[in-house]
């Protein structure tokens, strides 16, 4: 397991897919820090492809921890704009100084699958990090889990 989340909408097949990786430190730290910046996280629900699968559902959480490829979670667009929306406000109270960022700890983050970008990417400090993945959010549903 190489600790990145990987968050995915659309298809390979009709080439709408769409991607964005953050290393795992960075994904509960965003999540907490939009908690407290006004996100009311709805929970997550489960793959709509999964849903008649009852071992999928055996082992199916409401939470926003990754699980393996096999028990992808589904994202809700509206939760993930109320998400981005909550980042950027705290965003901006970090920059006007109301209030502090959480402190990163631990070492960089490196793979051998990763290729230079990735690798700068997923070791940015994690408030640089925001606008683009606020983006990402903005456009909607997605599905995730951890990259394999």
């Amino acid at each position: 397991m190489t600790f990145r989340v990987e968050m995915y909408r659309g298809s390979y097949q009709d080439g709408s897919l769409e991607e964005y990786m953050l290393d795992v430190w960075t994904w509960r730290t965003l999540l907490d820090f939009a908690k407290k910046n006004g996100w009311s996280a709805q929970g997550t629900k489960p793959d709509p492809e999964q849903t008649s699968n009852p071992e999928y559902m055996k082992h199916f959480t409401s939470d926003y921890e990754p699980k393996d490829m096999a028990l992808t979670k589904y994202f809700d667009g509206e939760d993930a704009r109320q998400l981005a929306e909550a980042l950027t406000n705290g965003l901006n109270r970090v920059h006007q100084g109301d209030i502090q960022a959480p402190k990163k700890s631990g070492t960089t983050f490196i793979s051998d699958s990763m290729n230079r970008e990735e690798v700068e990417r997923m070791n940015r400090y994690y408030l640089d990090l925001i606008p683009e993945f606020a983006e990402y959010l903005q456009r909607g549903d997605f599905s995730f889990a951890w990259d394999d």
